[in-house]
């Protein structure tokens, strides 16, 4: 396990964004879609979820909040991130993808305080081509 995997787990956030990313998978498969990878991760960055939708390759980006925070969570995926998000899209497709059209998808999952201070998911917003995206020639 590497070191920032192990962090991950024992804080927080880190669950709270694996049980968001697991609670995304579920609501988009329950809306068609199959997924394909989880945490699919390069250099340049990392893919929450990679899921196809008939004939389309789906890159998601999972962001996971407690109600009662400021904002929506999705203001976080500006260009900078999204930018990272089609360059690690990119290098999929080369190695995995069989030249299907892609989009760039974003999900916001909101957890509400359960008993014992455990967070239930209370609330999914899938947002479909939230930044555009096409498959140009990286030489």
């Amino acid at each position: 396990m590497r070191l920032l995997d192990f962090l991950r787990s024992r804080l927080s956030w880190g669950n709270l964004g694996r049980r968001g990313e697991a609670a995304a998978a579920r609501y988009l498969e329950a809306q068609g879609l199959t997924i394909l990878e989880r945490n699919f991760r390069t250099r340049s960055g990392e893919i929450d979820l990679i899921a196809r939708d008939a004939e389309m390759l789906v890159f998601v980006e999972v962001k996971s909040r407690t109600i009662g925070k400021r904002g929506d969570g999705l203001e976080r995926i500006d260009f900078r991130k999204a930018r990272r998000i089609r360059r690690a899209a990119w290098l999929y497709c080369k190695r995995r993808g069989d030249g299907l059209p892609c989009r760039i998808d974003g999900v916001l999952v909101e957890f509400t305080p359960g008993r014992r201070g455990r967070r239930i998911p209370s609330g999914i917003r899938w947002y479909p081509s939230l930044h555009p995206f096409e498959l140009e020639d990286r030489g």
